[in-house]
Order: structure tokens, then C-alpha cells, then sequence
């Protein structure tokens, strides 16, 4: 899925994370950080990944950001967005 949230023109940086959920299991998130001067809706993310992905790999929620937690040498730490989620639960 992240694949292809870099095809979409507007975003710069995108995470797909399994977003725990009050159901007990998981939500497929995509936390994206836009090109400078773009815009873009959740709607139209979530529309845009529809249309290239199966169903239950297009996430269903999508977050906006400035900027993506990284390691130093600039990889993205999914386990700090994935932690987030789970304290929002608390």
C-alpha cells in the first residue's frame, strides 16, 4: 500500500501501519506528510488507493503530518506510529 500512496502527486512521505482498534484487532492507517503546497483530502487518499488496491489493503484511515518519526539514518519508525495508536485506546 505504500507503494502506492507515493504514486499519488501530493504525498511526499507515507507509513501504512495496522492501527489497533476498541474491536481488538487492526485498522490499515496511512500516515502521509504532503508535498509543500498540496492538498489533499482523507477521501480522496483512501478513493485513490480503492482504485489500485484490493480492498482490504487500502487503508481505511489516513493521518496527516508534518513530518514522519525516522531513525538517524532516515528510516521511518513504524513501531513509534503503531505505539501511538495503541495509547489512544488508553
Amino acid at each position: 500500500a505504500e507503494e502506492v500512496l507515493y504514486t499519488h502527486p501530493a504525498i511526499k512521505e507515507a507509513v501504512v501501519i495496522g492501527a489497533p482498534n476498541t474491536r481488538g484487532d487492526f485498522t490499515v492507517k496511512g500516515v502521509v506528510v504532503l508535498q509543500e503546497g498540496q492538498t489533499a483530502t482523507a477521501d480522496e487518499i483512501i478513493a485513490f488507493c480503492r482504485e489500485r488496491l484490493t480492498r482490504y489493503k487500502a487503508p481505511r484511515l489516513v493521518e496527516f503530518r508534518d513530518e514522519l518519526p525516522k531513525t538517524l539514518i532516515g528510516k521511518h519508525l513504524r513501531r513509534v506510529l503503531v505505539k501511538e495508536e495503541e495509547e489512544k485506546l488508553v
